[in-house]
């Protein structure tokens, strides 16, 4: 016989107190790579408006009385978007609610389950977006640093960097403000790069979130952005978890990220939200019983899509030495 339940209830409490808990200590950073836009539709176009058309040129602006001026215009595309619906649910006996209700509030906890679980499925795709070697090909786009991995005390992790800030420049006309990298690859340059442990003697580095201060100002960006979420590779009905990284150990980005909700900032990437489905919230909560097991659960959804808006705003590094 099929489960049977009784209809959703919305439960915006759980958000609000979920959202209380700080994702970044799991290390989730999908939002910082690519903020975030609100979109009407569910599915659609995004118009870019091309980067050729909108570069200054230098053409001759003197004009006699009476003469036309120089004309320019804008060329748009679009880039086809579906905010695809991403849902989670987490099952509570009642009988276990009632057991440890005087130690926990089964709901949150349950709520902060279904939040890890959409986030960790968020942040495996943008990885996957923002390693792809296939959108990131040839010299302009990427760099093979394999013969100067950033685990080697001598590599000229600064030169890697500022090579490919200028790659980024001369692709966009824009600085580059970001690195993205893993926590593992933060602790090699902490702990074995020469140069940057010379230029950060002194200094008490205790987490890599101090790593990431100190380290911007020395790579001449405005953020770092460490990437070390985890997840249970293993079968779910194992007796302990096999855990693995989310982001791919090879790779960091040296990239220009939004720092605002204007979609004609350029970025390198962007994550569309639909706002039917939650507004002003990338997840929306749901409570239902269901009867059949006697149990109440809290179910989740994300409604999003993850976009590459300009690869010429990002530039990948190669720079682990064992792929």
């Amino acid at each position: 016989m099929a489960v049977t339940y009784s209809g959703t209830v919305p439960a915006p409490w759980i958000a609000q107190a979920v959202f209380q808990f700080n994702p970044m200590n799991q290390r989730f950073q999908a939002f910082n790579m690519a903020r975030p836009i609100l979109v009407r539709e569910q599915a659609g176009t995004m118009a870019n408006i091309d980067r050729a058309r909108t570069l200054p040129s230098l053409p001759t602006l003197i004009r006699s009385p009476g003469s036309a001026y120089k004309r320019g215009g804008i060329t748009v595309s679009g880039t086809a978007y579906k905010c695809e619906g991403y849902g989670y649910e987490h099952q509570i006996p009642k009988e276990h609610e009632g057991m440890y209700r005087s130690l926990m509030q089964s709901q949150i906890v349950a709520g902060q389950t279904v939040l890890g679980e959409l986030y960790t499925g968020l942040e495996s795709r943008m990885a996957a977006l923002l390693c792809s070697t296939t959108v990131w090909t040839g010299s302009a786009l990427t760099t093979d640093c394999h013969a100067a991995p950033w685990d080697t005390a001598g590599s000229d992790v600064i030169g890697q960097v500022a090579a490919a800030k200028e790659k980024v420049r001369l692709g966009t006309g824009l600085e580059p403000n970001a690195l993205i990298t893993s926590y593992d690859q933060i602790e090699n340059l902490k702990m074995k790069n020469t140069a940057i442990r010379a230029l950060l003697s002194g200094i008490v580095v205790a987490t890599p979130e101090d790593m990431s201060r100190f380290l911007a100002p020395i790579l001449g960006l405005k953020y770092i952005i460490p990437v070390g979420a985890v997840y249970n590779s293993g079968n779910e009905g194992d007796a302990a978890p096999t855990l693995a990284q989310v982001w791919n150990q090879d790779y960091a980005m040296v990239c220009r990220v939004a720092e605002t909700d204007d979609p004609s900032e350029p970025c390198v990437a962007r994550t569309l939200i639909w706002e039917a489905m939650g507004p002003g919230t990338a997840a929306q909560f749901g409570v239902y019983s269901e009867n059949q097991t006697k149990s109440t659960v809290v179910q989740g959804d994300l409604f999003i899509d993850e976009l590459v808006v300009d690869k010429y705003c990002g530039h990948l590094l190669e720079i682990d030495p064992t792929s």
